[in-house]
C-alpha cells in the first residue's frame, strides 16, 4: 500500500499502481477539468456524480474537491474495492455510495468475459468466458437517481473498453444529465464494432450536446458549441497514423458532453479553461 495526494485527500494505492507515474510526468492528467465539475455542480446541485470504473477512488476525491454532489462509485475489481472503501470514508463516508458490480450494457445478470488487472488499471476481456456480477446501465441511473433526489448530474464512465457501450447505452434512454467518457476507436475495432462511436458522435449533434475534448494526458484540445463528429473522426485518424508511424504521443481522447440542459454549465466551463489553460502567450 502507498499513499498519494488527490485533490484535498490522502488516498490509499496499490503498490504498483501507475496513477502517481503518469501525474508526475503528465501534470494535468486528472487535474484539468476542475472548473467543469464546479459548473455542472453550480447546474444541478442536488444530483448525482456516477463514476464507473472508479478504481481506488482518485475521481471521487476531484469531485468532492470541487463539488458536493452525492457520488456513486462502480467497481468490480477485488483489489481495487478494498482501497476503494478505505478512501470513501476518508473522502466522504455519509454521501458516497458502492456498487461493487461492473456495468453491464446488455441484458443479464452476468457478463461473459475474463477481468484483467494491470499496475492500476482493470479492463474486461469479452472473449474469454467467466461470469462477474454486474448491474444493467438503466438499473444503475435508477439507483443514482434514488440517491441524488431523482436526479443525475454526470456519468463519467473509464472502463477501458466498455466505455462505448455503456455510452451508447445511457443515450439510447435519452438522458438529461452531461456524460465524461474516454473514446478510443481502437477498442471499438477490437469488439468488432467499427461505427460504433461514430452513432455516438452523431446522435450527441443531432441532439444539439455541446463538448469539451482533452487529450488522454490531461490537456483541454477544443471547444464543440455543436458536438462535431467529423472534426472527432479526423482526431482519431490523427491518432491512428501516430500508431502507424510507431511514434505514439496522444492514445486517446476524453470528452465531456453536455445535453442542452446544461448549456450555461458549458459555456462557463469554456470560458474558465479559455481564460486559463488556453490563453493563447498569456504566461
Amino acid at each position: 500500500m502507498r499513499l498519494y495526494p488527490c485533490g484535498n485527500f490522502l488516498l490509499s494505492f496499490p503498490d504498483d499502481h501507475k496513477l502517481p507515474e503518469i501525474q508526475n510526468s503528465h501534470v494535468l492528467y486528472d487535474r484539468a477539468y476542475s472548473s467543469i465539475i464546479t459548473a455542472l455542480s453550480e447546474w444541478r446541485p442536488a444530483g448525482t456524480f456516477v463514476d464507473i470504473g472508479a478504481n481506488v477512488g482518485d475521481t471521487a476525491a476531484y469531485f468532492r474537491t470541487h463539488a458536493t454532489n452525492p457520488i456513486v462509485c462502480v467497481e468490480g475489481g477485488e483489489n481495487f474495492l478494498s482501497h476503494l472503501k478505505h478512501n470513501v470514508n476518508v473522502i466522504d463516508e455519509d454521501r458516497i455510495y458502492i456498487v461493487d458490480r461492473f456495468v453491464s450494457p446488455i441484458d443479464g445478470d452476468t457478463i461473459s468475459a475474463s477481468y484483467v488487472e494491470e499496475r492500476g488499471t482493470g479492463y474486461l476481456v469479452l472473449e474469454d468466458e467467466q461470469e462477474l456480477r454486474s448491474i444493467k446501465t438503466l438499473d444503475l441511473i435508477n439507483y443514482a437517481r434514488g440517491v441524488g433526489m431523482g436526479d443525475v448530474t454526470l456519468v463519467k464512465t473509464d472502463t477501458d473498453g466498455m466505455d462505448a457501450l455503456i455510452v451508447r447505452d445511457l443515450l439510447d434512454n435519452h438522458p438529461d444529465f452531461a456524460l465524461y467518457f474516454e473514446c478510443d476507436y481502437r477498442l471499438t475495432q477490437s469488439l468488432g464494432k467499427p461505427d460504433l462511436w461514430g452513432s455516438i458522435l452523431r446522435d450527441l449533434k443531432s441532439r444539439n450536446w455541446s463538448s469539451i475534448i482533452f487529450d488522454n494526458h490531461g490537456l483541454p484540445m477544443m471547444f464543440m458549441d455543436e458536438t462535431n463528429p467529423e472534426t472527432i473522426e479526423n482526431l482519431q485518424g490523427w491518432i491512428h497514423l501516430q500508431h502507424q508511424i510507431g511514434s505514439v504521443r496522444t492514445h486517446y481522447i476524453d470528452i465531456f458532453s453536455f445535453p442542452p440542459e446544461a448549456i450555461r454549465a458549458y459555456e462557463h466551463s469554456k470560458n474558465s479553461i479559455s481564460k486559463t489553460l488556453l490563453y493563447p502567450y498569456r504566461y
